[in-house]
């Protein structure tokens, strides 16, 4: 791996946290979750290792500025890159279908995973609400994967 790559995969943790704080200052109540996100994209679009790192070092991030238990986010954004990443050139990553379809899976599994991990490691109570997340993170799936993918381009090598 390059300096190059490596300064791009560091420039595209911090740019999507900035992202995600950015929306979540602006909206306050309901955000979609760009970390999520930014995972997808970047397993369906690099494979496993590239999606698990990326899993972990936003998960960690998140958890760092959460009041989830500790490592929960790390966790369970680590398993969608592995899950998503396993789907590296079986899925057509640039058919917006494809894209709505899969945001929609891994935002349940990842909102699911959280309620289950607050509920087993967490006294307090917290309710699952799926809805609005859900519908945020499917109506910035197309629309992300192409600024993801041109965010790609910019840095790829030019032939």
């Amino acid at each position: 791996m390059d300096v190059k790559t490596i300064f791009f995969y560091f420039v595209t943790l911090f740019l999507s946290l900035l992202l995600q704080i950015g929306f979540r200052n602006l909206l306050s109540k309901f955000t979609p979750n760009f970390l999520l996100l930014t995972v997808v994209s970047i397993s369906l679009f690099r494979g496993v290792f590239v999606g698990e790192f990326f899993g972990f070092a936003l998960g960690l991030l998140s958890d760092t500025l959460s009041l989830n238990p500790f490592g929960s986010q790390a966790f369970l954004y680590t398993l969608v890159g592995y899950l998503v990443g396993r789907q590296n050139g079986k899925i057509d990553a640039d058919n917006s279908v494809a894209q709505v379809v899969l945001v929609f899976l891994v935002t349940l599994f990842y909102l699911f995973g959280l309620f289950l991990l607050i509920t087993f490691f967490s006294s307090a109570e917290k309710k699952l609400i799926l809805f609005p997340e859900l519908i945020l993170n499917i109506g910035f799936a197309v629309p992300f994967f192409w600024l993801m993918k041109e965010w790609f381009n910019l840095w790829s090598p030019r032939r």
